[in-house]
């Protein structure tokens, strides 16, 4: 990962080899939500989440926005969490 300065003496952006400005590790706190993974996705409402969430399935469209706040719970098509990330 290199930084690069912002325009203007801005603040530096994390930047990682394919040129790509990368997000932010773990802004949404995915990383406290791991336990999820390899549960039903009927646990997500029991979680006590108070942020932004979606459940994502490998055939469901979704929005392309980024949102650094958002947990995404990616699972299979037999409503198992395969993944927890932000976004």
């Amino acid at each position: 990962m290199t930084d690069v300065g912002g325009v203007g003496g801005g603040t530096a952006l994390p930047v990682g080899r394919d040129g790509l400005i990368e997000r932010e590790p773990d802004t949404c706190k995915a990383s406290q939500y791991q336990t999820a993974v390899g549960q039903n996705q009927s646990i997500v409402p029991t979680l006590g989440l108070n942020r932004p969430t979606r459940v994502v399935g490998p055939d469901d469209i979704v929005t392309q926005e980024y949102n650094p706040g958002r947990i995404n719970f990616e699972v299979n098509r037999s409503g198992q969490i395969r993944r927890v990330t932000c976004g």
